[in-house]
C-alpha cells in the first residue's frame, strides 16, 4: 500500500510488510490481505470507526487540522504528484524544533513595527502569513493589523510605567523641538539625567499639534506629557530649546508657572526664616536680574539677552580675565538673582542653532557672497538638465549637489562639489560661456570655503550623542581660534570674511556663556573647569549653592513622602500619629539646617581646587566612582546639561524616524499610535 501512512487513524496501526495490527491496549485486531492482495486502509478505518469512535473522533480532527495548514500555510499545498512518481520524488520536509512563547511572538511583533518601520499589516501579508502560521497556531495566539495596534499601545504603555520609575525624584532635563513631515506638524519632547553613571536620554513624547503651533499650545502639551509621565514642576532643572520665536514663548510660559508656583510657596512659608530669606519678592519683579533666565530673547539686540553677562568690562571677551583673587563688586547683585534664579527652572540655548545663527548672519548681511551664490546656483541647476546630466554621465563625473538655502551645510556641500568639479565644469564650457564665473569668482569661492570649514568642523562635533558643556566650550574656542588665524591671512588679500564669522560668534556666545547653569556644569567638570575665569566661577559657586538647597529640600520631601505612603498602608493610631509628627518635625529642622550651613558653600568651593583631568577620560564614570557622596550628586544633576537640542539621540533626531513610519501609504496613522510608535522605537 504505497499511501498507507496517510489514512485517517495511522498512527493507531503497525504495518509490516503484509500485515497491520491495532496498537490500542486491549485490542487484538489483525488485518492480512488475501495472497496477491494490497494492504488497503479501508478494513483498518472501519475497525477503527466500530471498535474504537473515541480515538477515531481524535484522529479526524487531527487529520482537518493537518488539511487546513496544508490549504492555507504551506507553499506546498497544491504540489500533486502523479500517480507513476514514487514517494521518493516528493518535497522533502524536515520537523524542526523551535523555543517560543507567546511574550515573545508578541515583543517581535512590535519590535518589526517600531524599530523595523514595517507597516501594521505585514503579518497579514501572505509571505509572512505562511511563513509564521504554524507557530501561531501551535501557540494559539493570531497576528493581524488590530492585534498589533493593541500590543504596539499597551507596549506603550509599560514603557511610560518604566520611564516614570526611572526619572523619580530626580532633577531632569528637557529639551523640545518642532518638525513638520507628510504636512503634519509633531512636537518632539525628551528627558536627560545622568543615571548611574551614565547619561540617559529618553523620548517622551511625539505628539501631532492639531491646533496652531504656537507657544501657549506647546506649553499644554509640554505640561501634559509632564503630568503623563508623573513629573513634577519642580523636577525640571533646564529647558533646552532653539531660538525659534514660538518655543522660546512656550519656554517663557513653563518659566512663569514655575516661578508662580515658587511664589505661592513663598507666600504660605512667610513665616519660615529661611523661606523668608530665599523669597522671590515682588520687590524683584522691576528687576531685570529677577528675569536672568528667561527663554525668549533671541536677539542680542535685546537688552535682555545680554543681561546675564560677567562683567560690564568684559563685554568683547566672553570669558573675562580675573585680576588676581578679587571680585568684581558688580557681581553681587547678580550673584544674589542667581541664588534665586536657581530655585526655578533654567533655559539653555541650543548650541548647535546658536551656530546656525552666526553663520547665517553673515551670509544674510554680505551681498557680495549672496551674488556669488546665486551664480553658483545656476550653474549647479544647469547640470540637472536632460543633456548636460548625460554628458556627466558620459565622462563619470560627479553631478554637483544641490543645497537647501535655510541650510548653510547644504551650501557649503554644494561649493565643495562645484570646486572639485571645476575642471570639468570648464571643460564643458558651462561655468565659463553661460555664466561666466570669473576667476575672481573661483578665488572667492575658495576663501569662503576655507573660512566655513572649521564652522562646518565644529558643526558636526556639537551633534555628539554625550556631549557636555566642557565638550561644546572646548570645540566653539577651537573654532575661534582657528577663525582668528585665518582673519590674519584674509586681511593679507583684503578680505574679511573670517573676520566676519568670527564677530557672529562673539556677538552670539553671549546667550550661552552666560548662562549660570551652563558655567555649573563647566565648573562640575574637571576636564575644562581651567577655561573659567574668577568671575565666572563665582557665578556658577552662587548657582551650585543655591542647586544643593533645592536638591536637598527635595530629597527631604521625597523621605517624608514615602514615610506617608508606609503608613497609610497600616490603620493609624495615637503612637503612629504621633511618630509622624515627630517625623515631620525632624525632617522640617534638618532640611532648614541643611539648606543653611556653611558646609555646602564650603564643599562646593573646595571643589575650585581639583587637579585637571585629562579629556579622554568619562566624566560621567568618574563621578559615578567619586567618594563624595553629596558632591556627587550635585555634579550628576548639572554635568548632564543638554547644550544642543540636535545631538544624535535628540528630539531633533527622533523626526528622522517619522519617515518610516509616515511613508506615503501610511498617512492614515492617528496621533496616538505615532505616538506610541516613536516612542517605542527611539526608547528601544
Amino acid at each position: 500500500m504505497e499511501r498507507r501512512r496517510e489514512f485517517v487513524g495511522v498512527k493507531f496501526f503497525l504495518f509490516t510488510e503484509k500485515a497491520a495490527e491495532c496498537k490500542i491496549p486491549d485490542c487484538d485486531y489483525s488485518y492480512e490481505p488475501m495472497s496477491g492482495s494490497e494492504l488497503h486502509s479501508k478494513p483498518l478505518v472501519d475497525h477503527l470507526r466500530r471498535k474504537h469512535p473515541k480515538e477515531y473522533k481524535e484522529a479526524e480532527e487531527e487529520a482537518d487540522e493537518q488539511k487546513s495548514l496544508k490549504r492555507k500555510y504551506e507553499n506546498i499545498s497544491n504540489y500533486s504528484p502523479s500517480d507513476d512518481e514514487s514517494s521518493s520524488k516528493r518535497p522533502k520536509r524536515e520537523v524542526i524544533e523551535i523555543e517560543m512563547s507567546k511574550e515573545m511572538v508578541h515583543k517581535f511583533a512590535v519590535e518589526a513595527v517600531t524599530v523595523n518601520g514595517l507597516p501594521l499589516s505585514v503579518f497579514e501579508k501572505s509571505g509572512i502569513s505562511n511563513l509564521i502560521s504554524p507557530i501561531l497556531c501551535k501557540l494559539g495566539i493570531s497576528l493581524n493589523q488590530r492585534v498589533t495596534r493593541s500590543l504596539i499601545l499597551q507596549a506603550a504603555e509599560k514603557k511610560i510605567v518604566d520611564l516614570k520609575t526611572e526619572f523619580l525624584d530626580r532633577l531632569i532635563c528637557v529639551k523640545y523641538n518642532l518638525s513638520t513631515r507628510r504636512g503634519r506638524h509633531f512636537l518632539g519632547v525628551d528627558f536627560q539625567a545622568v543615571i548611574n553613571g551614565k547619561l540617559r536620554v529618553a523620548t517622551a513624547a511625539v505628539k501631532e499639534m492639531t491646533e496652531g503651533a504656537t507657544g501657549a499650545e506647546i506649553r499644554s502639551i509640554l505640561v501634559a506629557c509632564l503630568q503623563k509621565l508623573g513629573i513634577q514642576e519642580h523636577q525640571i532643572y533646564t529647558l533646552t530649546t532653539d531660538n525659534g520665536s514660538n518655543v522660546t514663548k512656550a519656554g517663557r510660559l513653563m518659566l512663569e508657572d514655575a516661578q508662580a508656583v515658587e511664589n505661592e510657596v513663598d507666600e504660605s512659608d512667610e513665616d519660615d526664616p529661611q523661606a523668608v530669606e530665599n523669597e522671590v519678592g515682588e520687590s524683584d519683579e522691576d528687576d531685570p536680574q529677577a528675569v536672568e533666565n528667561e527663554v525668549g530673547e533671541s536677539d542680542e539686540d535685546d537688552p535682555q539677552a545680554v543681561e546675564n553677562e560677567v562683567g560690564e568690562s568684559d563685554e568683547d571677551d566672553p570669558i573675562p580675565e580675573a585680576e588676581g583673587d578679587s571680585v568684581p563688586a558688580v557681581l553681587d547683585e547678580e550673584v544674589n538673582s542667581i541664588k534665586t534664579a536657581a530655585d526655578n527652572v533654567s533655559s539653555v540655548r541650543c548650541a548647535v542653532h546658536t551656530l546656525q545663527l552666526s553663520v547665517k548672519d553673515v551670509i544674510n548681511a554680505n551681498d557680495e557672497i549672496k551674488k556669488l551664490l546665486v551664480k553658483v546656483r545656476k550653474v549647479v541647476n544647469k547640470t540637472r538638465t536632460h543633456n548636460i546630466r548625460l554628458v556627466f554621465r558620459q565622462a563619470g563625473a560627479a553631478l554637483p549637489k544641490v543645497d537647501c538655502k535655510n541650510r548653510w551645510e547644504t551650501t557649503y556641500d554644494m561649493l565643495e562639489c562645484v570646486v572639485k568639479s571645476k575642471p570639468f565644469l570648464l571643460q564643458i564650457g558651462l561655468a565659463k560661456e553661460l555664466f561666466r564665473l570669473s576667476e575672481k569668482d573661483w578665488a572667492y569661492i575658495d576663501n569662503l570655503l576655507c573660512s566655513l570649514k572649521p564652522l562646518h568642523s565644529t558643526t558636526i562635533a556639537l551633534q555628539l550623542s554625550k556631549l557636555t558643556a566642557g565638550e561644546f566650550l572646548c570645540e566653539w574656542l577651537k573654532c575661534k581660534i582657528k577663525l582668528r588665524q585665518l582673519a590674519i591671512v584674509d586681511s593679507e588679500r583684503s578680505t574679511s570674511v573670517s573676520a566676519a564669522f568670527l564677530q557672529a560668534m562673539e556677538e552670539r556666545e553671549v546667550n550661552i556663556l552666560s548662562n549660570p547653569a551652563f558655567l555649573s556644569a563647566i565648573y562640575m567638570d574637571p576636564r575644562y573647569q581651567c577655561l573659567l575665569k574668577e568671575p565666572q566661577k563665582v557665578v556658577a559657586k552662587a548657582h551650585l549653592t543655591a542647586l544643593w538647597r533645592r536638591l536637598s529640600i527635595m530629597n527631604m520631601n521625597s523621605d517624608i513622602s514615602c514615610e506617608s505612603e508606609k503608613n497609610e498602608e497600616d490603620p493609624p493610631s495615637d503612637d503612629s500619629l504621633i511618630e509622624q509628627l515627630l517625623c515631620e518635625s525632624d525632617s522640617t529642622t534638618r532640611a532648614s539646617t541643611a539648606t543653611n550651613v556653611h558646609e555646602a558653600s564650603v564643599m562646593i568651593k573646595s571643589f575650585d581646587s581639583t587637579p585637571r583631568v585629562e579629556r579622554k577620560e568619562d566624566i560621567f564614570h568618574w563621578w559615578h566612582c567619586h567618594p563624595h557622596t553629596e558632591l556627587k550628586r550635585l555634579a550628576e544633576a548639572v554635568i548632564g546639561l543638554p547644550v544642543s537640542a540636535v545631538t544624535q539621540a535628540s528630539a531633533d533626531r527622533t523626526f528622522s524616524g517619522l519617515r518610516y513610519i509616515l511613508q506615503e501609504r501610511r498617512l492614515g496613522h492617528k496621533a496616538d499610535i505615532i505616538d506610541a510608535l516613536m516612542m517605542l522605537r527611539c526608547n528601544a
